[in-house]
């Protein structure tokens, strides 16, 4: 595991992060750009928990990749976190890297404040492989992770049960039916109908 502190291998994965998520959206705005990839969600309640970073190792291994990155969208990672931490607010963690040791890199106080670790910091954020077969968007505001392929059967490698990736329609009538409305609902049908 590592941070990322140069501009140009930021800059190689933010390429590849924006090939499939559209940065400046937040959900329930559709946040892919690819309309047919398979999807499910779980609540935000996973993020940053070793359950994460676990589960994100079983799709890099399904994916056949090794690592995969986490960088945040919110706080910018480089108008606030570089300007002000010199660190983009970005790790690279392998597949056998312990996932409680990744959990203390995200409680790490970046500079002057424990509140600018990205545990309490961050309000967007992408979690994704080189490959860019799969890719996680979590969103704080609508307190939901979108866990997307391009491959259906990679899912298969996440675990089933409670607190781990379900359908949308399953998302709505448990972990999401708190904070939408009607009209969350709605757009949310409206912008993942497409993933099964």
């Amino acid at each position: 595991m590592k941070e990322i502190h140069d501009r140009q291998e930021l800059a190689t994965v933010w390429n590849q992060l924006t090939s499939v998520v559209e940065v400046g959206l937040s959900v329930p705005d559709c946040v892919l750009k690819q309309a047919n990839w398979t999807t499910l969600f779980a609540s935000y309640d996973l993020l940053f928990s070793p359950e994460l970073i676990r589960s994100c190792s079983l799709l890099c291994k399904a994916s056949g990749d090794t690592r995969f990155t986490f960088v945040t969208l919110e706080p910018d990672p480089t108008e606030y976190y570089h300007r002000h931490f010199r660190t983009f607010g970005a790790i690279v963690i392998e597949n056998d890297d312990d996932a409680d040791n990744v959990w203390l890199a995200f409680e790490k106080d970046p500079g002057n404040s424990l509140a600018d670790a990205l545990l309490y910091s961050v309000r967007r954020f992408t979690i994704l492989p080189a490959s860019v077969k799969w890719v996680v968007y979590g969103d704080r505001a609508a307190e939901v992770l979108v866990f997307s392929t391009s491959q259906p059967e990679i899912m298969g490698a996440l675990p089933a049960g409670e607190g781990h990736p379900v359908d949308l329609e399953t998302a709505l009538e448990t972990f999401l039916g708190y904070v939408s409305d009607n009209d969350f609902a709605a757009r949310m049908r409206q912008n993942y109908a497409n993933g099964k």
